[in-house]
């Protein structure tokens, strides 16, 4: 492995005759001493995170080539190592004197809010600092908290660590474990906000993982456990929200699951995970905010888009949006409840579970989110069994933009109406039939009586789709259902929706959707990380949503599929290490295509 030096390039550290400890316990007799000089060293300052944090210590065996097991500080090197706190490289140079920037990183890595020093630096304005750029998020995140590091090291991040600075890091970090630490910054454009906030301090993972995918079937599963047995690896199975995840491991150290991670062929889209981790305080969310007058979001499905599942960042790229949100329940490819895009349907209806309707101007609806749908053939009204999924024997489906050009899995016997501008174009047997989806109109296919209907259908007659809701006010041009709902008009709401209890009860990462009486907001709650975020239980999410004002508030899809992208970038932490392909995105404007 390449070697990598945090911060300074020359190996000079002036060391001062006492050890770390001595030194400590010494400090405030020594402050009326011209000691400034005495330049700590990153031994010491990975010992005092180590200490101050109380984290886990490292039993195994030393892995950096140049802290040999004899090093005063060997032992704390090596478990900020373990935890991931050190980039795993193989020398460290512990000797070397510390600047008050590295020391800031190594603070921010060793209380768990490493994704939150990034998520600064790319999203956040940083100090004017003469130090590595990737540097400036730790500094700008440690002077933005509510319990800030110490003035010295946000004045002069640049400067050597001294005896004195030891002394308020250390006292700075015990702090943050006795007093609730949190941070929220925003950041606008274009009338919409991205709130981002992080509070506590995490838990230690016990272990790490490499999480190589998640897979339906268990066939499927074992077929990449046999490609890794060929790759002398072990792996095992944990259940996942789609079916068996495969992980390799699990490992001890950080660097070694990092080592085999990055050992794998390219084919795999691994990452790695950390397990464990108990007692956590910590949590982690990211809202995106529609101020009053901004634009409305929309609907891009990823039929729409050339794939029927993307994952998110893709289809906010493919669209030209500013902003996007992952939205509600699907199985395999198929979205699960009402989805409604510009008044064309996608999916029909999950019963009579909770749902979002909203118009392009503006108007909001929470409710009831079961509809019916129906067509009138050129007079007869027929209802539809299936949008974007097969007629039943005889039944009629219909097949909008959500199928991506194409009716894939039409059985034997079935009639299409192609029908663009409510005109029916033309009328073929499935035989006969390239079974495409019409651009800027609709596919009907029916079977049995019903495509003897069809057959009666001439070029020119009228066909329509009409829709009836079980809440009038429901009645908009985009309604995402999902569930359940958790707030109505200010007052808790405890119905299940029919929702089990692996749902509810576990904490989980979630997403939701709310709205405080100005404003829409959607949040997206991060989990599965201890270290990180823990996630929420469906009541936790009830109040987190009351806490934030919201008034109304609706449970979308969360676990692995909880995702939030800004302006080039993803925000939250998946809980798989990576995005999870979704059928269909909640985009955000401006928009430089059509999706």
């Amino acid at each position: 492995m390449s070697e990598i030096i945090l911060f300074k390039e020359t190996d000079r550290p002036m060391r001062r005759p006492t050890g770390f400890v001595v030194a400590l316990l010494l400090a405030a007799a020594l402050s009326a001493l011209p000691h400034a000089a005495w330049a700590v060293t990153r031994g010491e300052v990975v010992e005092a995170v180590v200490q101050a944090l109380k984290l886990p210590p490292w039993t195994g065996s030393a892995r950096f080539a140049d802290v040999p097991p004899g090093h005063p500080h060997a032992k704390a090197i090596e478990t900020a190592a373990a935890l991931g706190v050190l980039l795993p490289t193989d020398h460290f140079h512990p000797d070397m004197e510390a600047a008050r920037a590295e020391a800031l990183f190594l603070a921010l890595r060793g209380m768990g809010w490493r994704h939150e020093a990034e998520v600064f630096g790319t999203f956040f304005p940083v100090p004017d600092a003469d130090i590595p750029p990737y540097l400036l998020g730790y500094v700008g995140l440690a002077g933005a908290m509510n319990l800030p590091a110490p003035r010295e090291f946000l004045d002069d991040p640049r400067a050597d660590v001294s005896v004195d600075d030891l002394v308020r890091l250390t006292a700075w970090l015990r702090q943050t474990t006795t007093q609730l630490v949190l941070w929220e910054g925003q950041v606008s454009f274009e009338g919409l906000t991205l709130v981002v906030h992080r509070q506590g301090l995490g838990s230690a993972p016990t272990n790490w993982a490499v999480q190589v995918g998640e897979y339906a079937g268990a066939d499927e599963a074992s077929a990449v456990q046999a490609q890794l047995r060929k790759l002398g690896l072990t792996s095992f199975l944990a259940k996942g929200d789609e079916g068996q995840a495969v992980l390799i491991g699990p490992y001890a150290h950080y660097a070694e699951a990092w080592t085999k991670m990055t050992a794998l062929p390219s084919t795999f889209s691994a990452a790695v995970v950390p397990q464990g981790g108990t007692g956590s305080r910590a949590l982690f969310w990211a809202a995106l905010v529609v101020e009053p007058g901004g634009a409305m979001p929309r609907i891009a499905a990823a039929p729409t888009l050339g794939a029927p599942r993307l994952p998110l960042s893709r289809t906010a790229a493919l669209t030209g949006a500013t902003a996007a949100v992952n939205g509600g329940f699907f199985s395999g490819n198929a979205v699960i409840g009402s989805l409604v895009a510009d008044d064309v349907p996608y999916s029909l209806p999950q019963g009579n579970r909770g749902a979002l309707a909203w118009s392009e101007s503006g108007e909001v609806a929470f409710g009831n989110g079961n509809l019916q749908i129906y067509v009138d053939l050129a007079g007869s009204i027929r209802p539809v069994a299936a949008v974007n999924g097969r007629p039943p024997q005889q039944g009629v489906a219909l097949y909008t933009a959500g199928a991506g050009g194409f009716a894939r899995d039409l059985l034997f016997g079935a009639v299409e109406a192609s029908v663009v501008d409510g005109r029916v174009q033309s009328v073929r047997h499935w035989s006969v039939s390239n079974h495409a989806v019409p651009e800027g109109g609709f596919l009907v296919a029916a079977r049995g009586v019903a495509a003897e209907e069809l057959l009666l259908l001439e070029p020119g007659d009228e066909v329509k789709i009409l829709r009836r809701l079980a809440d009038p006010a429901m009645d908009k041009p985009w309604l995402l259902q999902a569930g359940p709902r958790l707030i109505a008009d200010g007052r808790p709401l405890t119905t299940n929706e029919g929702f089990n209890a692996a749902l509810r009860e576990p904490r989980h990462p979630r997403t939701f959707v709310g709205q405080d009486g100005l404003r829409l907001w959607w949040v997206v709650v991060d989990g599965r990380d201890a270290w990180h975020s823990s996630g929420l239980t469906l009541d936790e999410t009830r109040n987190v949503a009351a806490a934030m004002g919201l008034k109304d508030v609706l449970n979308l899809d969360g676990g692995g599929s909880s995702a939030l992208w800004w302006r080039g970038s993803i925000v939250n932490r998946p809980s798989d290490g990576k995005e999870r392909p979704l059928p269909y995105a909640v985009i955000f404007g401006p928009f430089s295509a059509t999706p």
